[in-house]
């Protein structure tokens, strides 16, 4: 458990770094792709690669966030001729 003390009020964004894992807010972030949400049933993809965002004050409860294990995709990205395509990124729908 971790307890930040005598933060102001207002927005607030937080990340949180724990190798093999990757966070998932169970509580009142301010962005809804912070909260555990499946968006796409079918493909099972929880989307969470931003920082956490809440708004901070002094009557709010504490706040949950949940670690899961996190999943590496490797590959590569290449053209319709099948050439690798350098520099490039790809991403889950």
């Amino acid at each position: 458990m971790i307890s930040i003390a005598d933060m102001l009020p207002g927005g607030s964004d937080f990340s949180v770094v724990a190798k093999g894992l990757r966070a998932v807010v169970v509580g009142d972030a301010i962005s809804v792709w912070n909260h555990k949400l499946i968006s796409a049933p079918e493909f099972n993809w929880q989307r969470n690669f931003d920082s956490l965002d809440f708004d901070l004050s002094p009557e709010m409860a504490p706040v949950t966030i949940a670690l899961e294990q996190a999943v590496r995709i490797r590959g590569r990205v290449i053209d319709p001729d099948g050439n690798p395509v350098a520099g490039a990124t790809a991403a889950p729908p």
